[in-house]
């Protein structure tokens, strides 16, 4: 099948599934068995299919974020599939119904042409297109508002992943609690998970910054240790900041 007549979309429900998958509808074991160079991923898939890059996010990806619809889909549900043609693409060549759509921009990244009812997010600079987003209709969206979000900014999925900085105090006294922080860029699908080698987490997992109570703790340091995660991708990148415990003073 090609992309131009996978995006013939005067039909109304040919728009929500690609190659017969569908968002919140398939999982991936459907996946696999279309394409199984998928059968080793973990919370996502990233092959090419002849002229066409693709991506498909499941929904393990969501596990230690703060959207919780993961704990209400089957295992491994998909969550949305990226198309990315290699070839060039004229957004014309679609055909699409373009009263179905709405042209946002332009921007940076070209224009947004965004299908809410059918769940089809179209990114076109210069008139070719660069991706194409399957997400599931409104009404299932809902479902998992932060990983969904706004479909303005859904596309493009870019390739260049941020990297999260972590601060911490050189020192500290024995009892008092250590705040650890994590910098990355500004962006609600991020999430951080944390780690201390000692001492006990008492507040902010899963948020820029966490609190470590070092109340009866007698070693000579603490390590702690954040994952970056953003929605839909899992993990992305850890880094640590070590914290030396001084004595109590009497």
């Amino acid at each position: 099948m090609t992309l131009g007549a996978i995006l013939i979309l005067n039909c109304g429900v040919c728009a929500k599934s690609w190659r017969g998958l569908g968002p919140l509808h398939s999982t991936k074991a459907d996946v696999v068995r279309l394409f199984p160079q998928c059968s080793g991923s973990a919370s996502y898939c990233d092959f090419r299919l002849k002229q066409q890059g693709v991506f498909i996010v499941f929904s393990s990806s969501l596990a230690h974020t703060h959207e919780t619809c993961g704990e209400r889909l089957a295992n491994d549900t998909v969550l949305s599939i990226t198309v990315s043609p290699s070839t060039d693409q004229e957004v014309k060549d679609l055909r699409l119904n373009k009263t179905l759509y709405r042209k946002i921009g332009p921007s940076l990244w070209g224009y947004i042409y965004l299908n809410e009812g059918e769940g089809v997010v179209l990114n076109v600079k210069k008139g070719r297109v660069g991706q194409i987003a399957y997400v599931p209709p409104p009404g299932e969206r809902s479902l998992c508002p932060i990983y969904y979000g706004n479909l303005e900014d859904f596309l493009p999925l870019d390739p260049h992943l941020p990297t999260v900085t972590i601060s911490c105090p050189t020192e500290i006294e024995a009892g008092r609690l250590i705040v650890f922080t994590a910098s990355s860029v500004d962006n609600p699908r991020i999430s951080f998970a944390w780690t201390v080698s000692g001492g006990r987490i008492v507040g902010g997992q899963y948020s820029d910054q966490v609190s470590v109570s070092t109340e009866g703790f007698d070693g000579d340091g603490i390590i702690g240790t954040v994952e970056m995660r953003i929605l839909g991708l899992g993990h992305i990148q850890e880094t640590s900041c070590v914290v030396k415990i001084k004595p109590k003073k009497n």
